[in-house]
């Protein structure tokens, strides 16, 4: 069984459960996408796809522990809810994990490079570490979450 936890049921994987490749994002040529994540210190390569007329940003993030995370609500005016009914089912945000103790000092620096966050300061997340989140309209397009890594020993 390859899907590791759904609606509170936990399903043991096995050495042939899939990975996360990549998630496919796109975006417009004048993107605010790609700096951002330089300014978050990751990487790109770019790899032109002549038979698609698109340029490939791939971008590499250490993921050993991602997970997809399935969103679903019974109240149509939940952040989730208003997304469903305006966009329908889809790719709603990404995730990136920041170190512990870090996510304040760049959260006011992506605040300071004019980036806009929609919480004032962190707050828990699902997960039950703090997290924030960067505005699509600052990212072209992509709400990005930024979640604190726990302290070591933390669930």
């Amino acid at each position: 069984m390859w899907f590791g936890a759904f609606r509170g049921r936990t399903v043991n994987s096995t050495s042939t459960s899939p990975t996360l490749a990549h998630v496919g994002i796109a975006i417009a040529k004048d993107s605010p996408l790609p700096a951002l994540l330089q300014l978050l210190g990751l990487t790109s390569t770019q790899t032109a796809v002549p038979r698609e007329s698109l340029v490939a940003h791939m971008v590499s993030v250490a993921a050993p522990q991602a997970r997809l995370e399935l969103l679903d609500t019974d109240n149509p005016s939940s952040t989730v809810g208003r997304f469903l009914k305006s966009h329908g089912p889809g790719i709603h945000h990404l995730c990136l994990t920041v170190p512990a103790g870090q996510l304040e000092p760049i959260s006011e620096r992506l605040r300071q490079h004019g980036y806009r966050l929609l919480l004032e300061k962190p707050e828990s997340g699902a997960e039950g570490t703090p997290v924030n989140f960067i505005h699509p309209k600052s990212t072209g397009g992509v709400l990005l979450e930024l979640q604190e890594q726990p302290l070591h020993g933390e669930p």
